[in-house]
């Protein structure tokens, strides 16, 4: 097999070239260092280093708040440590929140001026609602009225309310039937409501189980049944507003 003595220099842009058979030198195809089509390299910011066009250098820039560029190692430690998406829950009515992992629970504190209230009525003394009749009061001292004059004996609940825990105390209900206290709201019965047998000894009477909502301004009046044959007398009335 024909050896080839190849000749180069170190001259840029030289060409490589080898000794032929027939004693001349000549080129090698493509040169020793190839070929290609790139004759230089610009860069855009935040790249840095161009235009090149021989050797060069190329480099990238530090982001700021205003610039693009690199992310550094402090920055990128400041962002990996942020907090993760949170995620909330309102559990409880009471204490402070707390925020565990990426768990925030506020707890749902009753607002301001929250809580439970009284109201509170003494039948004016020696009231009476007549045999078989229906009469209309409520939780503003004085007589109980018809039902015409049933606004006379209203009177709106401030806020929103659950109104619960209503109590009578009446004298002695006739033998020959019984008494019935409807809570009202807005002149329309509700099912909070006591029944009180007849005969029943003087005595207070609750009625502890059913509550029934009041938006902000509704009214509030209790309806009085008297299913005896003879005249009953109530003396006090009360309910609990829980705010």
């Amino acid at each position: 097999m024909a050896k080839k003595l190849v000749y180069t220099t170190n001259t840029a842009g030289a060409t490589t070239d080898y000794a032929a058979a027939d004693g001349t030198w000549k080129t090698i195809p493509g040169g020793g260092g190839g070929s290609g089509t790139v004759t230089s390299v610009a860069t855009t910011a935040p790249i840095t280093g161009g235009t090149i066009t021989t050797s060069g250098t190329i480099g990238i820039t530090q982001a700021t708040g205003s610039t693009d560029g690199y992310l550094s190692s402090a920055n990128w430690n400041t962002f990996n440590n942020k907090q993760n998406a949170i995620t909330l829950t309102t559990t409880g009515t009471s204490g402070a929140a707390t925020l565990v992992g990426s768990t925030l629970n506020i707890p749902q504190y009753a607002p301001v001026g929250s809580g439970a209230s009284m109201l509170y009525s003494n039948v004016q003394s020696g009231t009476n609602i007549t045999a078989g009749s229906t009469l209309y009061g409520g939780f503003i001292n004085g007589a109980y009225q018809t039902l015409g004059n049933e606004y006379l004996r209203i009177i709106p609940l401030p806020k929103n309310a659950i109104v619960s825990n209503f109590t009578v105390y009446a004298l002695a209900q006739p033998a020959t039937g019984s008494a019935v206290y409807t809570v009202r709201k807005n002149s329309v019965d509700t099912a909070l409501v006591i029944t009180i047998p007849a005969g029943s000894a003087a005595a207070f009477h609750t009625n502890t189980v059913t509550t029934v909502s009041f938006n902000a301004l509704d009214y509030i009046s209790v309806k009085a049944v008297n299913n005896a044959s003879t005249s009953m007398q109530p003396v006090a009335l009360s309910i609990i507003c829980t705010i």
